[in-house]
């Protein structure tokens, strides 16, 4: 076992700077979905959005797709069929994952797909309101000339995102960053790229460095998206076909990328499951922020496999519960408990006094941060 951190993000870290939470995204999805006509018959709903670019995209998306599909190509409106029929099945679900993992029909799972699409790429754009109801998001810049554009770390500090930049970077110089960076691991169960956008900013900013230095920080970082992710972010001129933070101007490039999104089934290859695991194989202490729990998740980080073996050395586990019961938060711990004892037989790991080195709270990832971050490196 090596001296490695792994932070493993699910959706609810994401909330703090105004993405969906999983049932925020499907009441999004849906309405991007909906016929005109019903598009406001859930009144009680909170996520309610005018016509916009991104649904634009999306249903030109469908109508393209519908075309090159021999059985769907002559039917008339198809498109806004299988859009309708979507959306009015999404409700019943507990996520788009797991709807899109219980289709059969591959129409369907592509449209879930092009919808993820539209619909992260739309709100990295506008994720906040602020005072003059104009959406904005505070991830994207402050306006003024390109050249001087920056985020507004100010408003940013209400965030999880400034205390773990502290925490990561810790008090290294320049030159010791790169092993401290090559120690972390990320493992993002979200299709947005938030952490990656910031972090390059903020790199940059607080080190005075040169685009390419702070995307070099970024890139020593081994980050995984296991669903998939919009695209990687232009940091470099070399990377190809990259779409920018919240640049909904390539909304039709994003939704016809819609087979980078993954659904749980196709997920877990081999080579991917194995990298996942090998990044908590390696690492002394494991970080779960907003992480659900979802028993896919966790097996796909190998709470089913025999890759963790006893270990001598315990694992510290450190993890946010935030809005769960005492018995819903016993059940998370006992459920990551085989990431900290090294077993895959969770009993076994509760009979030793090791449940110490668990470290959960019902809390927000800022807490959990300010109140353990001293201890992750």
């Amino acid at each position: 076992m090596e001296n490695k951190v792994t932070f493993v993000v699910g959706a609810g870290a994401s909330v703090d700077f105004g993405m969906p939470t999983g049932d925020q995204l499907i009441s999004v999805i849906s309405r991007f979905c909906t016929p005109v006509d019903d598009y406001y018959s859930h009144d009680r709903d909170p996520f309610r959005f005018e016509r916009n670019d991104a649904v634009d995209a999306l249903v030109n998306a469908v109508h393209e797709y519908v075309l090159k599909q021999p059985g769907l190509a002559h039917e008339p409106d198809a498109a806004a069929s299988l859009l309708s029929r979507f959306a009015r099945s999404l409700w019943l679900s507990k996520s788009i994952d797991n709807f899109l993992n219980d289709q059969n029909d591959e129409n369907i799972v592509a449209i879930g797909k092009m919808a993820i699409m539209a619909a992260i790429l739309h709100h990295e754009n506008t994720m906040f309101s602020n005072d003059d109801d104009e959406d904005r998001s505070n991830l994207l810049f402050d306006p003024g000339p390109p050249k001087f554009q920056e985020l507004d770390f100010a408003e940013l500090r209400s965030t999880w995102l400034v205390p773990f930049f502290r925490v990561l970077r810790g008090g290294a110089t320049l030159p010791e960053m790169s092993d401290r960076l090559k120690m972390t691991n990320l493992i993002i169960f979200n299709y947005d790229r938030c952490i990656e956008h910031f972090l390059f900013h903020a790199f940059r900013q607080y080190d005075h460095l040169s685009d390419a230095d702070a995307a070099d920080l970024v890139g020593q970082i081994n980050i995984s998206h296991p669903y998939g992710v919009i695209s990687e972010l232009p940091f470099k001129d070399e990377i190809q076909d990259a779409i920018g933070f919240g640049d909904t101007d390539k909304l039709k490039e994003a939704v016809s990328g819609f087979e980078r999104i993954r659904t749980f089934t196709e997920s877990v290859s081999k080579k991917l499951s194995d990298e996942i695991q090998e990044m908590i194989i390696e690492s002394r202490k494991v970080v779960f922020l907003g992480f659900g729990f979802a028993e896919q998740n966790l097996n796909l980080l190998g709470a089913n496999s025999n890759a963790l073996q006893p270990n001598q050395r315990r694992r510290e586990i450190y993890a946010t519960a935030y809005g769960l019961s005492e018995y819903l938060t016993t059940r998370a711990k006992h459920g990551i408990s085989v990431f900290q004892a090294g077993r895959t037989n969770v009993k076994d790991a509760i009979r030793y006094d090791e449940m110490k080195l668990i470290k959960i709270i019902n809390g927000t990832c800022s807490e959990l941060i300010n109140e353990y971050g001293h201890e992750f490196y």
